[in-house]
């Protein structure tokens, strides 16, 4: 998943931000657990398989938000409306909407907005397509 538009503007005195991601949509996976041998710790260790990815992408979106002069959050501590379309290449019902949504808003959390408690209204929308990429568009609440 790529980066390839971020537009900030103003719609009835409310900031907007609409990104595209281009890319087939990944879904969330499930938290893992390992055991580090027994000369290190017995305890085990939780760690979020999808974790590198969604660092390598928030970081991606930083840096392209800086470079458009923007503070980082976008948003903080105001309600949010989002609209999410997953383009999935291929039979769009083999992935879940909610694990794409979850693996989405975690990578958007602390670039975009500052904790995605934040968003009070969330559509989502998955379709099979040509071309595979995530369109999401984020408002101020009223």
């Amino acid at each position: 998943m790529n980066v390839i538009d971020i537009v900030i503007s103003e719609v009835a005195g409310k900031k907007a931000v609409d990104l595209v991601i281009l890319g087939d949509p990944v879904a969330q996976n499930g938290w893992k657990m390992r055991i580090l041998p027994a000369f290190t710790s017995s305890r085990p260790i939780l760690y979020d398989p999808n974790g590198h990815q969604k660092n390598k992408l928030r970081d991606i979106i930083q840096k392209e938000l800086q470079q458009l002069g923007e503070s980082i959050p976008i948003f903080k501590n105001t309600s949010l409306h989002m609209n999410v379309s997953f383009h999935i290449r291929g039979n769009a019902s083999k992935k879940d909407v909610d694990n794409m949504a979850k693996f989405l808003l975690d990578i958007l959390e602390k670039a975009i907005y500052d904790n995605d408690k934040w968003i009070f209204d969330l559509h989502l929308k998955k379709t099979s397509d040509l071309s595979a990429k995530t369109t999401i568009s984020i408002t101020q609440a009223e």
